[in-house]
C-alpha cells in the first residue's frame, strides 16, 4: 500500500488519525489545543476519531484562500 506524502508525514508526529502535513510541532505553552501560529499563518483545526476517542488536529497554514493547501508551518494533535 502506498501512502501519499501528507499521510506519511503524520506518522512522524504519531497522530492517531489526523494525516498532518508537517513533522514540526506547533508552539504551545500550557496545552496543545492552545497552539499559536507565527505571523502570516493562521490556525486550521479539525477533529477525527480513532480508538473510541475524538482527537483534535491542527496546523498553521499560510494559505488564506483555503485551509487544506499549504504552505504549512507546523502541525499538532491532541485528545479533544
Amino acid at each position: 500500500m502506498l501512502l501519499d506524502s501528507k499521510a506519511a508525514a503524520a506518522d512522524c508526529l504519531g497522530s492517531p488519525c489526523c494525516s498532518l502535513a508537517t513533522c514540526t510541532w506547533c508552539y504551545y505553552q500550557v496545552s496543545r489545543d492552545r497552539y499559536t501560529c507565527p505571523s502570516g499563518y493562521h490556525r486550521v483545526l479539525w477533529t477525527c476519531t480513532s480508538g473510541g476517542f475524538t482527537w483534535g488536529c491542527g496546523e498553521c497554514s499560510g494559505n488564506a484562500s483555503t485551509c487544506w493547501q499549504g504552505p504549512f508551518n507546523c502541525s499538532i494533535w491532541f485528545r479533544w
